[in-house]
């Protein structure tokens, strides 16, 4: 179940919040679906496909565990599918956008600038839906969006050393 374009371009524009979108669990599995499903696509520009299904899984993993913990820690754990559902269509859009520059491997300067501009959309989508969703202050929004990117980025990071010990032998 897609949510309405409407509410997608108000979430990825930061006019609205998370509570705009349905709770029901169908919506956030379809969401949860298509966000594997996007890595998937973007990873095996540069892995083979079980390797990209791996990272895929647990970028997604990474997401539910981080919004969980952020929104139970501070009594919001009634406002998980939702916010959830919010960050997941956006991530899902924004890997959209990214798909031609990973899939084709461009380089240039323009285009590398692009991506890091989708890299800081993602970053203030993130932001606004944590606002929202913990009811925070801009800043304070602002660095639970970075302790999800850097989350994000350790996890997904000790990958190629968890694949090289697995091809190795090595524990």
């Amino acid at each position: 179940m897609i949510p309405p374009l409407n509410t997608l371009f108000c979430l990825m524009t930061m006019r609205c919040g998370p509570q705009r979108l349905s709770a029901a669990p169908r919506q956030l599995l379809t969401a949860l679906g298509l966000h594997v499903g996007i890595g998937v696509v973007l990873g095996v520009a540069d892995a083979d496909l079980g390797y990209a299904l791996l990272t895929a899984l647990l970028s997604t993993l990474v997401m539910v565990a981080v919004m969980h913990a952020a929104l139970t820690l501070n009594d919001r754990g009634n406002r998980v599918s939702q916010s959830l559902t919010a960050l997941a269509w956006c991530e899902i859009l924004l890997g959209l956008l990214a798909l031609p520059i990973i899939l084709f491997e461009l380089e240039l300067a323009p285009l590398l600038m692009l991506s890091l501009l989708v890299i800081g959309w993602n970053l203030a989508i993130a932001a606004n839906i944590f606002r929202h969703a913990l009811e925070l202050e801009k800043g304070a929004a602002f660095l639970y969006a970075l302790g999800y990117f850097f989350v994000a980025m350790l996890v997904l990071g000790m990958m190629p050393e968890a694949a090289t010990a697995i091809d190795t032998g090595a524990s």
